[in-house]
């Protein structure tokens, strides 16, 4: 994204990582993770016009961060979904040693709660097999104009794809 399109992407998973491999529970993790999700994206953007993160908007705590978010950002919020067997595939073929550890019936289950979130988008990409070339244009549609007037972007909501 950041050598495409000039928005540089968080990488929000590390951050769940730190807490988790001090050895905090689940739970524990995510309540920890999202505020320090939110301080880094607020320290990041005092320097940045633009900044895109995902989440697979599946814990209620995602919420609470898209809020705080919006009270002091102009957020662009774009979901990206596959199948659930895409994403299973997908989540499979990975790294596991730098992404937070996930079983199938994990993955399923956070699929199917992303899936059903009605949220206002402003734009749906739906990534079954789409060239990053076809990804970058859809992007851009949304970004464009609010890079020529210097707004703030933040991507988000990714459903676990």
């Amino acid at each position: 994204m950041e050598s495409r399109l000039g928005i540089p992407f968080l990488l929000t998973e590390d951050i769940f990582l730190q807490f988790q491999k001090q050895g905090l529970e689940t739970q524990d993790v995510y309540k920890a993770g999202f505020p320090e999700t939110a301080n880094t994206i607020e320290r990041l953007l005092k320097t940045k016009d633009a900044l895109a993160f995902e989440s697979t908007g599946a814990s209620p705590l995602f919420f609470e961060l898209l809020e705080s978010l919006r009270l002091q950002f102009d957020v662009k919020l774009i979901a990206v979904s596959a199948s659930a067997r895409v994403c299973l595939t997908r989540i499979r073929s990975r790294d596991a040693g730098v992404h937070m550890p996930a079983d199938d019936a994990l993955i399923e289950k956070v699929h199917r709660i992303s899936s059903g979130l009605a949220l206002d988008y402003d734009l749906v990409i739906r990534n079954e097999n789409l060239r990053e070339s076809e990804i970058v244009a859809l992007l851009q549609s949304v970004t464009a104009a609010e890079q020529e007037r210097g707004a703030i972007s933040s991507y988000g909501g990714e459903q676990h794809s």
